[in-house]
């Protein structure tokens, strides 16, 4: 009989690993950015939320071998803050065709519901609209805080299992 870790060792050589991001994000995946305030999380997100749409590599490290159509789920951000940056990203408008970002409309309607599952309800619709393959979610805070206590291991599991029942190839 083979043993347990003979056998996850063998399956992982034979099966081709299909990467997002060759090397960091592999497809089904789920990649949690943490740190501090003020620590560019977002800067990182929208990077690499635009490195995944246009196939370019990501921080000229990682290779991203298609493009993909990717979607920020911006919950902390008001559309003039995100234009501003977006404004500085794209000074040529020639953003990637495959990223596609949520607005203040989302974010309210996202706000307005009270509920853990109505709040999955509302990202998921916005995710099967947009016809996306992935999404990068900033911030999560939000989602968290609808789970009671945000700082316990419950509420972290139940949003990383919901994120995993969406319509997606994977989520940053």
């Amino acid at each position: 009989m083979e043993h347990s870790i003979a056998k996850l060792i063998r399956r992982a050589a034979e099966t081709p690993s299909r990467w997002i991001i060759h090397g960091l994000w592999q497809e089904g995946g789920i990649a949690l950015v943490h740190s501090l305030e003020e620590e560019f999380k977002s800067t990182f997100a929208y990077q690499m939320a635009e490195a995944v749409a246009g196939a370019i590599s990501f921080l000229r490290l990682w290779e991203v071998p298609q493009s993909r159509r990717i979607g920020i789920f911006e919950t902390e951000m008001d559309d003039l803050e995100v234009g501003r940056r977006l404004g500085i990203m794209y000074p040529k408008d020639d953003w990637p065709e495959k990223l596609v970002l949520s607005d203040s409309e989302l974010q309210k309607e996202f706000r307005r519901r009270t509920r853990f599952n109505e709040k999955m309800e509302c990202v998921d619709t916005w995710c099967r609209a947009q016809q996306l393959e992935l999404l990068a979610w900033d911030t999560v805070n939000s989602i968290l805080a609808s789970c009671a206590n945000p700082n316990s291991e419950v509420p972290v599991s139940r949003f990383f299992d919901a994120l995993a029942q969406l319509p997606l190839k994977g989520s940053l």
